[in-house]
């Protein structure tokens, strides 16, 4: 089957790899499309995730991917043929599991068969975001409802109120996604700092409520002014010490932060050590699941907004550099065809 293969850092290619095997707790499925991460992805891709060093390569790229099931192990109740389910990722010999979403193929793992098989059963490579799309969907748009997840999960871990106001730090899809949802669940004002004029008409467009060019602007004197105080909460999506050192001057004594981005390799880290309104908390995006599902099947929330190119699995490294080239919000790839 093919995939989208990284086999060192700089280098992608769409490769034949060995086909996509499953254990009795495992469902096999056709992987329909999968979305770039403008972060992980591109991180994975330039060799520049702390954390994933060279023995990550190479690997099956890919984690915001969605896709049918075609065949279920002997054990498995979780999944249905047929379903629509998030995260099927392709776990093959030879090759890591980037999270694994970019091939044609992959596995979706039921933890409950798991459990009741008893002691002793150990589970396969999984993720616990891989849960069924109710009915049927636009799989294209599905892509996008995993970021989705993934902030309102981060949103809840912060434990986030109607009324805080919340100043974003970077207006990339994770960014964005943070504006957006946070509209979404009564936050206000919502100010998104960033440095390109059309990228902050963009967040306002997303739900920003005000707007801070870091080129001209300090971020701790803006916000300040625009709130006529301290902000509550900072969710840091760039991932860069200095700036985010440059909003914490504008914390709330109480208020807390959250450092969502990862950040590149030999970059400073900060922690709670750092400053104690750091909170150290991360996305689970199994946790919104039913609520990002609910607030998408009534029509509250649109993940079409996000996603700005389609292309096929062939054309990935076009897709990569739209997104280099700052010409593109989310692009997906159809994988089915």
């Amino acid at each position: 089957m093919k995939a989208a293969v990284v086999d060192k850092p700089g280098s992608l290619k769409i490769v034949d790899v060995p086909d996509v095997k499953i254990e009795d707790c495992q469902a096999l499925v056709r992987t329909l499309a999968c979305s770039i991460c403008n972060g992980t992805d591109r991180k994975i891709v330039h060799g520049t995730i702390p954390f994933f060093g060279a023995e990550g390569y190479p690997g099956i790229l890919g984690h915001e991917s969605v896709g049918r099931v075609v065949k279920i192990g002997a054990k498995v109740t979780s999944f249905n043929e047929g379903d629509l389910v998030f995260r099927p990722q392709a776990d093959v010999e030879g090759y890591n599991c980037c999270w694994g979403g970019f091939a044609e193929f992959g596995t979706v793992t039921d933890l409950k068969a798991i459990e009741a098989s008893g002691a002793g059963t150990a589970a396969p490579p999984h993720h616990t975001g891989q849960q069924v799309i109710p009915g049927e969907a636009n799989v294209l748009e599905a892509t996008v409802c995993i970021t989705l997840k993934e902030v309102l999960s981060y949103l809840r871990a912060l434990d986030v109120k109607p009324g805080n106001s919340l100043l974003v730090l970077g207006y990339g899809p994770v960014g964005l996604a943070c504006a957006y949802m946070a509209k979404i669940i009564g936050m206000h004002p919502v100010i998104v700092a960033g440095r390109r004029e059309e990228a902050l008409r963009t967040a306002r467009s997303f739900g920003a409520d005000e707007v801070i060019n870091t080129n001209t602007e300090s971020i701790a004197e803006k916000t300040r002014a625009i709130l006529e105080g301290n902000v509550d909460v900072v969710i840091d999506a760039i991932g860069k010490a200095s700036i985010v050192k440059d909003a914490i001057a504008a914390l709330h004594p109480e208020g807390k932060i959250g450092l969502y981005a990862v950040v590149d390799r030999g970059d400073a880290h900060l922690n709670h050590d750092d400053d104690k309104r750091i909170v150290s908390v991360g996305p689970d995006e199994a946790k919104a699941h039913d609520e990002i599902m609910r607030l998408w099947s009534s029509g509250k929330i649109h993940p079409d907004r996000f996603l700005t190119n389609v292309l096929p699995l062939d054309d990935i490294i076009a897709g990569f550099a739209l997104i280099e080239q700052r010409e593109a919000i989310k692009v997906a790839m159809n994988i089915a065809g």
